[in-house]
């Protein structure tokens, strides 16, 4: 989904804080209006034309901009969204070849079906579009200095009114990676480890 703003888009990655962006920036008045095309990653159909894009050039700004998550919390995160919250799309192409109760038989097949890594695919079909990427791990900043550079108004005592949406952090925050395929994982994902400077995460290892 992308979100029009006066003077910028902000490019919604799923599972990468957007839900929480939107919300304040839907409580800031700052939303002239959602721009919803076909998504190939999320849709309930899981196709798209041959041509889509996610933001068309009518629609864009000066500034365009979204977030990435490190590959290891966004997958954890991820499958707790789906198997422990709203079930598995079978329309979805991710969720049709690799969901799994299971989080270890996930990411097994995750790294089956992707060898060269499903966000290095996903993330690029948004970021390509992006004057500015900020990073999940740094969200509130970021997502402050993007508005800043977009000269859109915006009072930061909402903030304090709004704290972060963890509902699936909440879900996965016992889940842990067997080391040898948090290694595998990220030897996939390694063209988005090397772009975004992800390294390994320690503390979400067995």
């Amino acid at each position: 989904m992308s979100i029009l703003l006066s003077n910028s888009v902000f490019l919604h990655i799923p599972k990468t804080g957007g839900t929480w962006v939107t919300s304040v920036m839907r409580e800031a008045g700052l939303i002239k209006k959602k721009l919803i095309y076909e998504d190939p990653y999320m849709s309930s159909e899981g196709v798209a034309p041959s041509n889509h894009t996610i933001l068309k050039p009518e629609d864009s700004q000066p500034v365009v901009f979204s977030f990435v998550r490190h590959p290891l919390t966004w997958y954890r995160s991820y499958w707790a969204w789906k198997s422990r919250m709203f079930g598995w799309n079978p329309y979805n192409a991710l969720d049709k070849k690799c969901g799994h109760p299971d989080f270890i038989q996930f990411i097994h097949r995750v790294i089956t079906s992707y060898p060269e890594g499903y966000l290095g695919e996903m993330y690029p079909f948004f970021t390509n579009h992006c004057t500015h990427i900020g990073r999940y791990e740094n969200l509130q900043a970021d997502f402050l200095k993007f508005l800043e550079i977009a000269h859109e108004p915006f009072d930061r005592s909402l903030l304090d009114k709004i704290p972060p949406l963890l509902t699936s952090t909440e879900h996965s925050s016992t889940v842990k990676y067997p080391v040898s395929l948090a290694v595998q994982l990220m030897e996939a994902e390694s063209n988005i480890c090397e772009t975004y400077n992800y390294n390994m995460l320690d503390n979400i290892l067995l």
